[in-house]
């Protein structure tokens, strides 16, 4: 009976354990994870991929990499805020690869206030999904 309850008391430790662990990186600052893990965007002109919108900043987020050398063109990120379209405000380095990941963020007045998910890029444009604030 005490070798029952031990086993019990252990797995139950490692339930509880896991699911500690996984709850801290759920609680992980968003802004945190993508300064590890992506940068800023680059345009055409090897300028940061982001613009005005609706007084919103809008900035591009990327897991790519270019070089630091202008392209001949660029590739369209586009999507809605707050149900509006975006339409041709935001644009990345052609030489972004299929298969790279683009996030876009959407702040005001310095301070995160909404974000799309992780799109991967497949051809010349890449619709991020819609973003509510």
């Amino acid at each position: 009976m005490i070798l029952k309850t031990l086993s019990l008391v252990v797995l139950v430790s490692l339930f509880v354990g896991c699911g500690d662990a996984s709850s801290l990186v759920a609680q992980k600052d968003e802004n945190q994870v993508v300064q590890e893990s992506f940068n800023i965007a680059m345009d055409n002109s090897v300028h940061e991929a982001s613009g005005e919108f609706n007084n919103y900043k809008v900035v591009v987020y990327t897991n790519g990499e270019v070089d630091d050398k202008p392209s001949q063109s660029s590739k369209a990120i586009y999507g809605k805020i707050n149900g509006k379209n975006t339409a041709s405000l935001l644009t990345i380095n052609s030489n972004y690869s299929d298969g790279d990941v683009f996030k876009v963020k959407v702040y005001k007045d310095g301070k995160l206030v909404g974000e799309s998910n992780e799109k991967v890029l497949t051809g010349d444009t890449l619709e991020f999904s819609s973003i509510e604030i």
